[in-house]
């Protein structure tokens, strides 16, 4: 797939719209084993729309702290959610290298507590749940890692990346239904301007987190 600098540079004219860049990802993707996803980067749709693909093909640890980027903006919509927010953010931060592992199991447990109708809101579970699995993955492949243990390590890569990629998608559906229930007369389009906002939100913290990784 190249090297993560290689990875980090693809993402970004990706999510910029720099069209050639597609392609790059679609190969890169397909050389990973993700087929669909390949297919996905190639065809014909905004930028906006290719944050799967990119999460998918950035390093295993980039592609969590974008996860936990999305889940705690979507948890700032709503009451009593400090406790879980800690959490994700204990994740986050081990992520950048700036706490021990210790914080990054402290993190998992706190999103294993999450229940279905925690603060009132679908998908929360859902979300936890995909951030957690990706989180303690992410664990495991640094563990591989340093036991050099090839097959293991892109297996717990693989299986983080994609609960990462759940954990994005289902932050944006709990953004959606914080203004269905809000507004239940909100129309159509106004929903869709609505989800287009987050979505860009989300993409805008993608461009950020990439653009730090590839600066340090």
């Amino acid at each position: 797939m190249g090297s993560s600098y290689d990875r980090f540079v693809v993402a970004l004219s990706v999510l910029r719209g720099e069209e050639d860049a597609n392609l790059i990802l679609a190969d890169m993707l397909d050389e990973g084993g993700s087929r669909a996803l390949a297919q996905w980067a190639r065809s014909k749709l905004r930028p906006q729309k290719r944050l799967q693909p990119v999460i998918s093909v950035l390093p295993y640890k980039a592609s969590l702290r974008i996860a936990c980027h999305c889940f705690e903006h979507a948890l700032s919509y709503y009451r009593e959610t400090e406790e879980t927010i800690a959490g994700v953010r204990d994740i986050a931060s081990w992520t950048k290298g700036e706490a021990d592992r210790e914080t990054l199991d402290i993190g998992c447990l706190v999103l294993s507590r999450v229940f279905p109708s925690a603060f009132g809101v679908q998908d929360v579970d859902k979300t936890a749940q995909a951030l957690h699995v990706a989180a303690k993955c992410v664990g495991g492949a640094e563990d591989c890692e340093a036991a050099a243990d090839s097959s293991s390590l892109r297996s717990h890569a693989e299986e983080s990346c994609n609960g990462s990629r759940k954990a994005v998608t289902a932050s944006r559906n709990m953004v959606h239904a914080i203004y269905g229930n809000l507004r239940p007369g909100l129309e159509l389009f106004q929903f869709r301007k609505a989800s287009r906002r987050e979505l860009n939100w989300q993409v805008e913290a993608a461009v950020s987190v990439i653009e730090e990784l590839i600066a340090h």
